[in-house]
């Protein structure tokens, strides 16, 4: 006999925390002077060229590696996405009637749940301390094309 759905996704979940990629404060420091250099040095309409030399320049100011870049934006941008989203729920919340706001904190209590499930508890704290710059940049980057 098979554990319910919700005990499945809740042990995946666990799994994928403690397997997730920390963060640490200095590490977190140089992604945001990664960020940064990266939206500075991109234009309005960059080359692949230009985005692969603003990509290089901002790795060389961060001092990172792309595989430290690599794993710890994932971590980043699932943050981002999912503050994002949480943002809008909020900002819609107002404007529901009553009967349809209960829904939304409902969604808003999952998508807190599904940040903190999934990513290292001190990660997460550490992101969450940081959470107006890092969605600020975040913000920039998609308008300048970015994943």
């Amino acid at each position: 006999m098979q554990p319910p759905e919700n005990e499945l996704s809740s042990g995946d979940a666990r799994t994928l925390s403690f397997a997730s990629y920390r963060i640490d404060p200095a590490l977190l420091d140089r992604l945001l002077r990664y960020q940064r250099a990266l939206v500075e040095a991109l234009g309005e309409r960059s080359s692949a060229d230009e985005i692969a030399s603003a990509h290089r320049l901002a790795l060389a100011t961060a001092g990172l590696s792309q595989a430290v870049v690599e794993r710890a934006l994932a971590v980043v941008r699932r943050f981002a996405g999912n503050r994002e989203v949480a943002g809008r729920l909020r900002a819609s919340v107002a404007a529901l009637p009553p009967e349809r706001s209960a829904d939304v904190q409902e969604r808003l209590a999952a998508l807190d749940h599904e940040l903190r499930a999934r990513d290292d508890a001190g990660t997460i704290a550490l992101l969450l301390q940081h959470e107006g710059e890092l969605l600020a940049l975040h913000r920039r980057f998609l308008r300048l094309g970015g994943p």
